[in-house]
């Protein structure tokens, strides 16, 4: 049986290891360019990487993440985070160490750095991630992929974008979907 919202516990601490990352798709995801944690392969507890995402929003509160992007908006910037305003994309929800593993069925660059529709708080890194600027992606079997370790410190900064680009049947292909950062604390 595979556990559903109501018979999972959240978790605590690293869940995603070096051996055993958050999978992240880039590509054409549900009739659209997008990034987002796998909808069709499960973690080893049995959950889609996707349903797991949702189920860290959860514990976080998704009204508290709309209230913290609220009061730190930007002039000109949309009211609330996109994944707040479209329940059907799956942000990558990171707690410091974890490891993901962004993959996509093209060779790819992809970077991350704080959302600019919000004022950076804190110390916080400008990227999520353990590397600075662009990774180019590797590909030592199929599909091309790019890893990255989840930084400390991510809780105050909260919102991040990825951006991936590609060239996919001929054309530049530019995508950027939100990271939201946590705490190894499970929230």
């Amino acid at each position: 049986m595979v556990p559903n919202a109501s018979t999972t516990t959240p978790s605590t601490g690293i869940e995603f290891s070096e051996h055993d990352p958050l999978l992240v798709d880039v590509g054409f995801i549900d009739g659209k360019w997008d990034i987002q944690p796998s909808s069709t392969q499960r973690f080893r507890d049995g959950r889609l990487y996707s349903q797991k995402m949702q189920d860290r929003l959860d514990v976080i509160g998704r009204s508290d993440l709309a209230k913290d992007w609220a009061s730190r908006r930007n002039l000109g910037a949309r009211p609330e985070p996109e994944f707040i305003a479209d329940p059907t994309h799956n942000p990558i929800v990171v707690r410091p160490g974890e490891h993901v593993c962004f993959q996509c069925g093209y060779s790819f660059m992809i970077s991350a750095a704080r959302d600019g529709s919000v004022s950076p708080k804190g110390n916080s890194p400008d990227s999520p991630f353990n590397w600075q600027g662009s990774q180019q992606s590797t590909q030592t079997q199929a599909p091309y992929s790019v890893i990255g370790v989840a930084k400390g410190d991510l809780r105050d900064q909260r919102f991040y974008k990825t951006t991936a680009s590609f060239i996919a049947n001929g054309q530049l292909v530019v995508i950027d979907p939100d990271v939201v950062g946590s705490t190894d604390g499970g929230v």
